[in-house]
């Protein structure tokens, strides 16, 4: 199904929340507390975007993705969160329907020439928890290299074994333009 990207605008925050949430509940079930996911991820989420929004900067910009008109995933990155790795790519998330189509490889390679257009730190880099195995292996088939494995604090006030993927410039740029540093698409 034929999907478009857009830049990410502040009138996105409530259905970005929403899509947040949404993902969190699949991706991250058996991670996060179950519980916590159900009753508490849909506000919090609200309040994560609205607060984000409030007070936009130059150093973070967003996308967002939709299929037949409606928004079924964003990526959102942060400019200046650790220069010597490049941007954060603190967000790429789905709907459990949008994935393994191609999306998800088009959102991230629109992050990462969005990233180079705007003249930021060079490469990208993102956090992943160990125990989502179908994240870690995209980021891998994607050329994403592991720099470094922390236990990350959580919003459900856990903490949990997580993984940084980098990609330094070459690989950023080759991403960018559609290949990863292994060369597939």
């Amino acid at each position: 199904m034929p999907f478009t990207i857009r830049p990410m605008t502040p009138a996105d925050a409530s259905v970005v929340a929403a899509l947040h949430a949404e993902s969190w509940r699949t991706a991250y079930r058996g991670i996060y507390d179950d519980q916590w996911l159900d009753e508490h991820a849909g506000a919090n989420r609200q309040a994560h975007w609205a607060r984000r929004f409030a007070a936009p900067t130059t150093t973070e910009a967003g996308l967002v993705a939709e299929q037949d008109g409606r928004a079924v995933g964003f990526a959102y990155l942060i400019a200046d969160d650790d220069p010597t790795r490049g941007a954060l790519l603190d967000n790429l998330h789905l709907v459990a329907a949008a994935r393994g189509g191609g999306l998800g490889a088009a959102l991230l390679r629109a992050v990462a020439g969005l990233a180079i257009a705007r003249g930021w730190p060079p490469g990208l880099h993102l956090w992943v928890f160990d125990a989502n195995d179908g994240a870690c292996r995209f980021y891998e088939r994607h050329g994403g290299r592991i720099v470094e494995r922390v236990m990350y604090d959580t919003a459900d006030g856990g903490s949990y074994p997580a993984r940084c993927y980098h990609w330094d410039a070459g690989a950023a740029a080759a991403l960018a333009s559609g290949t990863t540093a292994a060369g597939a698409p």
